[in-house]
């Protein structure tokens, strides 16, 4: 139309003379459809492109901020905040204690607390059954749906470290999202597992130390005993010696009277 507008006489006018206008504005609406919908499609894969690049980002940014963790508590706070920076929602994790889930951490994608919604007797209960059947629970599963988190083990292998929650308010995850998602929680469940087994060698160390120092006193304690046996003491040389001055007093007067 703006061809027609601009460029036929007359000009100005959406009339023309030649027919054969016609079969040229054809041609050039057509070109400019397939150009629109190539560009289109251009544009829509960039920005694909990029999402997938920030989402990697996100997953390499997780592997170096756990290896930089010094707690159980610091690895959970790591993968809650990259979770939300992937998925912008909130986030909550449960941490397993003696066989059962113990505390409970809780981060906000946005200003809004709604963390009363979120801990509530129902949702932890979904979360104790993802822990206990090392299975995910919750929001977008046919396990019990009603809840409003997804809850997925962080686990390796049958080991289960603890239960993190995403609040989905009805959104469905992406195939991509959902195995970064996933990769993100295997790196914490590692981090999780390695700090665990730094806490036993070290309370391994601890207890071999405790043996070792009680070894060395109890091995002390039977040295000076054995040596205090060994020595006579001042007053047991003083008690044998009056004993035998004594009895040479006594045997004296013996033969003083048989004479």
């Amino acid at each position: 139309m703006l061809y027609n507008f601009c460029f036929v006489t007359p000009l100005f006018s959406l009339a023309s003379y030649d027919r054969s206008y016609l079969v040229t504005f054809g041609i050039m609406f057509a070109t400019a459809m397939v150009a629109g919908e190539l560009t289109a499609r251009i544009a829509d894969n960039a920005r694909t492109s990029a999402e997938n690049a920030f989402k990697t980002r996100v997953l390499l940014e997780t592997n170096q901020l756990l290896q930089q963790a010094h707690s159980a508590e610091e690895c959970a706070r790591v993968a809650m905040n990259q979770l939300i920076k992937l998925l912008k929602l909130d986030v909550v994790f449960y941490t397993a204690e003696h066989g059962t889930l113990g505390k409970t951490l809780y981060e906000s994608a946005g200003t809004e607390n709604r963390s009363t919604s979120l801990l509530t007797d129902y949702e932890r209960a979904v979360a104790t059954w993802t822990y206990t059947n090392n299975k995910r629970a919750g929001a977008s599963t046919r396990t019990l749906p009603e809840a409003r988190c997804l809850y997925l083990a962080v686990r390796t292998g049958d080991k289960v470290f603890g239960v993190i929650g995403i609040a989905l308010e009805g959104r469905e995850i992406e195939a991509f999202e959902h195995s970064i998602v996933l990769s993100i929680v295997g790196e914490c469940a590692l981090a999780l597992e390695s700090d665990r087994a730094a806490q036993e060698r070290e309370e391994a160390a601890v207890l071999a130390k405790n043996e070792q120092l009680r070894a060395n006193l109890l091995r002390s304690i039977g040295h000076d005993l054995r040596h205090r046996m060994d020595v006579p003491s001042p007053s047991s040389t003083l008690t044998t010696s009056c004993w035998y001055a004594s009895t040479s007093i006594s045997s004296c007067r013996c033969l003083r009277i048989s004479s």
